[in-house]
C-alpha cells in the first residue's frame, strides 16, 4: 500500500490473477468488500482521477440509490438520451468487464526494431538474474571465479587447457583405436592426425589458430566483468517500470527486452567504457603469450637486427614504442568520444539523474 496518506488518499496494489475466471471473480469479491469497509469508516471510494468505469459500480454503496436517483435525473435535464459518457458513473458496468486482461485476452507480441544477440558478458548478466537457480548460481560463479584470478594466468592455463581440449576430442573422433595413454607424465600426447593445427599446416594457419584461442580467451575474461555491469545495470532499472509493464499484461520476456534492456544501457555504459578502456591496455598481453601483436612488431621493426628484412640501422626501438604510445593515446581518446556520445544518444528520454545531467550539460 502506498499513496498520499497525508491526505488520506490510499493506493492499493495487490496481485490478482486476472488471466483466469476464479482470480477476476476474487478480486471482484475484494473490490466489494474493500468498498464496503471504506464506506463504513466514512471513506469516500473516489479516486484522485475520477470514478468512471472503474468505480462506477460501487458507488451506490457509498452515496445510497436516493442520490443516485438525483444524479440519474439530473443529468437527464442535459442528457435525455444519455448519450454522453454511457455506462460510467450511472447505469454503469461491470468492474469485471472490458478488462485488458482475461481468460480470453491474447496480448500481442510485436517484432522488435533490434535482435540483440546474445552474446559476452550480456549471457552472464541475463543467467545470473535468471528464476531458474542453477542458471542463476551459474551465471554467478563464472563472473565470481573470472574476475578473482589475475588475467595472465587465466591466459596461461585457459589456452592450454582449451588447446588440449580441442586435440582430445580429435583424437577421440579420428584416432578411436590408440592404445597408448594420451596423458603420459607432463606430457599430452594424442596421435598426430589430431594435432591442432597439423604440423604440415602453413605457418599462417599456427598463428591464426594461436590467436582465436588467444581472442576466446579475452572474450571469456572480460565477458565476466562486462557480465557483472550488466547485472548491476539490470538491477538499477526502476522496480515500478517493471511491474507496470506487468500490469499492463506483458509477459516476462516482453517485459526483459521491451523495457529492461532498453532502460539499463544507460546504468551500464560508465562501467562498459572503463572495461573498454582497460581491454585496449590489455591487448598487449598477447605479446606475453607468444603471438605476434603490435607489441612484437614494434619490438622486432625498431631493433637494430631483425628478421623482417634486411636493411641495417641503428636501434629505432624507442621512437617505435614512442610511436606506439601515441597511437594508444589516440585510440583510447576517439573511443571517449565515441563512449560520451553514445551515452547522450542512450539518455535521451530517460528520467535518471546522469541523463538530467547530460540534459543540463547540453542546454
Amino acid at each position: 500500500m502506498y499513496g498520499h496518506f497525508g491526505d488520506g488518499l490510499v493506493h492499493c496494489r495487490v496481485s490478482f490473477d486476472l488471466k483466469h475466471e476464479d482470480g477476476i471473480a476474487e478480486w471482484s469479491r475484494f473490490l466489494s468488500e474493500a468498498a464496503d469497509l471504506v464506506v463504513t469508516y466514512g471513506g469516500s471510494l473516489s479516486g484522485e482521477h475520477g470514478d468512471g468505469q472503474a468505480r462506477g459500480a460501487l458507488l451506490e454503496r457509498m452515496y445510497g440509490p436516493e442520490m443516485l436517483a438525483m444524479f440519474r435525473a439530473f443529468k437527464a435535464i442535459w442528457d435525455p438520451d444519455g448519450l454522453m459518457n454511457p455506462g460510467k458513473i450511472l447505469d454503469p458496468y461491470p468492474v469485471t468487464s472490458n478488462l485488458r486482461l482475461g481468460p480470453t485476452v491474447e496480448t500481442e507480441e510485436p517484432r522488435t526494431a533490434f535482435s540483440y544477440h546474445k552474446e559476452g558478458g550480456f549471457v552472464a548478466a541475463a543467467a545470473s538474474r535468471s528464476p531458474i537457480l542453477p542458471l542463476s548460481w551459474l551465471g554467478k560463479f563464472y563472473t565470481a571465479m573470472v574476475r578473482g584470478v589475475p588475467d595472465i594466468v587465466f591466459f596461461l592455463f585457459f589456452i592450454l587447457v582449451l588447446d588440449q581440449a580441442i586435440e582430445y576430442l580429435r583424437h577421440s573422433v579420428v584416432c578411436p583405436d590408440w592404445t597408448d595413454p594420451i596423458r603420459q607424465g607432463a606430457n599430452f600426447i594424442v596421435c598426430p592426425e589430431a594435432r591442432t593445427p597439423q604440423s604440415g599446416a602453413p605457418q599462417w594457419v599456427h598463428e591464426t589458430y594461436g590467436f582465436a584461442l588467444a581472442v576466446f580467451t579475452y572474450a571469456i575474461v572480460f565477458g565476466a566483468f562486462c557480465g557483472n555491469v550488466l547485472y548491476g545495470a539490470m538491477r538499477a532499472v526502476p522496480r515500478a517500470q517493471l511491474e507496470t509493464a506487468e500490469a499492463y499484461g506483458m509477459t516476462r520476456r516482453q517485459i526483459f527486452w521491451r523495457i529492461l534492456v532498453p532502460q539499463m544501457w544507460i546504468y551500464a555504459l560508465p562501467g562498459l567504457s572503463n572495461i573498454w578502456m582497460i581491454l585496449i591496455k590489455a591487448t598487449p598481453l598477447l605479446f606475453l603469450l607468444g603471438i605476434e601483436d603490435i607489441v612484437y612488431w614494434a619490438r622486432e621493426l625498431g631493433g637494430s637486427r631483425t628478421s623482417a628484412f634486411q636493411y641495417p640501422h641503428p636501434d629505432w626501438r624507442f621512437w617505435y614504442f614512442l610511436g606506439l604510445l601515441i597511437f594508444y593515446l589516440a585510440f583510447t581518446r576517439v573511443s571517449e568520444i565515441v563512449l560520451a556520445r553514445l551515452t547522450a544518444r542512450l539518455s535521451h528520454g530517460q528520467a535518471t539523474a546522469a541523463g538530467e545531467e547530460l540534459r543540463k550539460a547540453a542546454a
